[in-house]
């Protein structure tokens, strides 16, 4: 489908697409004119990798360090704890349980953190109501945060203390036992071999024991150094909290938002309805429905008058027919059917039976009524007559849906059947195309009846 068939569509519904987009914009832009003004207020922290760690960092610009520090870090920053916390430290205290579930994700969602590549840099946003109140959020963040860093730290020292406490005196009842032996060694005075040899395998174990006792001494001062608060904390802030004096989405940013979604919706409305409709409104619904492509489309008029189209050249496919089956009968029965009352079926005859006889043919139309069998006496008696006519206009009636088609005659020669545009149905027309399949040796025509382009004309071409 081209634009111009997307231009119909929407131009066909118009009135339906009117009234929603009012009402959706209604809607939009009294919430645009409520909604309340996000200011953004910034800071850039650092937050030093864990020194308290029996592995030295090999690289200064490790990659999988800093992947698991940024992980580690916006996860400790967005967990709930943290969360609850804040919305402590806020102020805000909800209801019940739902209120305070609503106002931690409405905290969530006002966070954002972005790690700095390949540093241990962190640009955390924070979004509020007022520049003043987005910069207070932020700071009593950022001020949690370090708290609660620092007592991590604080404990992770405290634990390695405890470990390494336990080991070290694990080490030195070892060196003591072992400085023991060799004394009880001594003494003894025993000079063979394998008392050497068992002498010096307890110095060599000695000696190792002294140096992992050494080490494991170094690590806990260390680690008693770091139970300082001086160098407990990691976080520190880099660039001060700023905050902007203009809205992160302005007061026209939204208005058009609330404009183009109503737009939205309303094409949205439109395009389903149109899915929806099961009406033929134009000549491709009907080729798409019955594969017919001989399908003439006469425009909606105000009256039955020729003068309002150009019926000759509407009906040509049809008096073509006419022409051609005249050249091999005497005499040509068109049979004219509808789907429903009021397609037009009656003016369609009519136009019909003018343009015939401008073209010099005897016309007769026979009406035939339900229930009745004069119109076939009276078109046998025409048939007969040996000056008969050369058109015959057999006019059925409209039957109920479930008989639609059945009083098609297979006398007629051409099917000339009569849709009226935007009131026949698909399933009618499926229902219709398949009585016409009984009679494959007459030719079947379809007209669009009063069919009314919804395109204005300085959109048509």
């Amino acid at each position: 489908m081209n634009l111009t068939g997307l231009l119909r569509i929407a131009f066909r519904w118009k009135k339906l697409g009117l009234c929603v987009f009012a009402l959706t914009a209604t809607v939009g832009l009294i919430s645009a004119f409520l909604w309340p003004l996000k200011y953004v207020a910034q800071v850039t922290i650092e937050r030093e990798p864990a020194k308290i760690s029996l592995r030295p960092i090999e690289s200064e610009f490790d990659v999988t360090r800093f992947t698991s520090e940024d992980q580690r870090t916006l996860t400790f920053l967005k967990s709930r704890y943290l969360l609850q916390e804040w919305l402590k430290a806020i102020g805000i205290q909800p209801r019940n349980a739902k209120a305070r579930e609503r106002a931690l994700k409405k905290l969530k969602r006002s966070l954002i953190g972005k790690p700095i590549n390949f540093t241990d840099l962190y640009l955390i946003s924070v979004k509020a109501e007022s520049p003043s109140e987005a910069v207070r959020r932020l700071d009593l963040l950022v001020q949690l945060f370090e708290d609660w860093d620092t007592a991590s730290v604080k404990e992770d020292a405290e634990r390695l203390t405890t470990l390494l406490n336990r080991r070290l005196a694990a080490v030195g009842s070892g060196l003591e036992m072992d400085r023991n032996e060799i004394k009880k060694s001594k003494l003894s005075g025993a000079l063979n071999l394998s008392g050497s040899v068992i002498e010096s395998g307890i110095e060599m174990r000695l000696k190792a024991r002294q140096e992992l006792y050494n080490e494991l001494t170094n690590e806990l001062e260390k680690t008693g150094r770091q139970l300082d608060p001086a160098n407990t904390i990691r976080v520190r802030r880099v660039i001060p909290i700023d905050v902007s004096e203009i809205p992160d989405k302005s007061r026209g940013l939204l208005v058009v938002l609330a404009l183009m979604g109503s737009l939205f919706a309303s094409l949205t409305i439109v395009f389903l309805r149109e899915w929806q409709s099961r009406k033929i409104f134009r000549a491709g619904d009907v080729y798409k429905h019955t594969g017919i492509h001989l399908v003439m489309t006469i425009p909606e008029s105000k009256n039955s008058s020729l003068n309002e189209f150009d019926a000759p050249v509407a009906l040509s496919p049809l008096l073509e027919a006419i022409s051609q089956t005249l050249k091999t009968k005497s005499g040509v029965i068109v049979q004219l059917i509808s789907p429903d009352q009021g397609d037009g079926k009656t003016a369609v005859c009519e136009w019909l039976r003018e343009c015939s006889a401008g073209l010099g043919w005897r016309v007769l139309i026979v009406k035939a009524e339900s229930g009745s069998t004069e119109w076939l006496k009276e078109l046998e008696q025409v048939q007969s007559d040996k000056t008969g006519h050369d058109v015959i206009l057999l006019e059925l009636p409209s039957p109920a849906y479930s008989l639609i088609g059945s009083n098609l005659t297979k006398i007629a020669d051409i099917n000339c059947v009569v849709l009226g545009a935007a009131r026949t149905s698909s399933d009618v027309l499926r229902k219709l195309t398949e009585q016409l399949k009984r009679f494959p040796q007459q030719i079947s025509f379809l007209v669009l009846n009063r069919y009314v382009d919804p395109l204005p004309a300085s959109l048509r071409n």
